[in-house]
């Protein structure tokens, strides 16, 4: 656009960047709205369904965060339906358990990091439930789902009662 009507100027730049901001920011929300319309997720506001569609964006180990995130959410609705748990929990659970990653990407040595973002996920999800007015009991569940998808478990000792127990 610039080039075509020859007017490169400070202006004319700066309404250019506007108009793709505007444009990416729409083109996210369509993804974040796709992905959650595909798992029959409903309720988020465009705020969660815009930091979902930015993971569409984000890669980490080499794997695209949005898919990754679709992934286990559906592999966490399978175990929890397998044990007798609460799969809508644990589909939503898996849905935002890299949220955090949309905000906390950062650039360390030449590498990428999304240090403590299983931290900031917990957080921005009990501010979400609690806006959307899930029960305490729900967002405790999905909230704890998040804060620690990354602690490490022994696949040897967890039983489907401890499953449940965490769903």
């Amino acid at each position: 656009d610039l080039l075509s009507d020859k007017r490169i100027q400070p202006a004319r730049i700066e309404e250019i960047v506007q108009n793709n901001q505007k444009d990416a920011e729409k083109l996210i929300l369509k993804l974040g709205e796709q992905v959650l319309s595909e798992m029959g997720i409903t309720g988020f506001p465009d705020e969660v369904v815009s930091l979902i569609g930015k993971l569409r964006f984000r890669t980490s180990f080499g794997q695209n965060i949005l898919k990754h995130s679709q992934e286990v959410a559906y592999i966490a609705e399978s175990i929890a339906k397998q044990v007798g748990a609460d799969s809508d929990i644990a589909l939503k659970g898996g849905m935002l358990h890299d949220i955090g990653k949309a905000r906390t990407k950062k650039m360390i040595n030449g590498g990428v990091t999304f240090y403590n973002h299983e931290i900031v996920g917990a957080k921005m999800v009990q501010k979400i439930l609690r806006r959307l007015k899930f029960s305490t009991s729900d967002s405790e569940r999905i909230v704890t789902l998040v804060r620690n998808h990354m602690f490490y478990y022994n696949v040897d000792e967890v039983t489907a009662a401890s499953v449940r127990r965490l769903i």
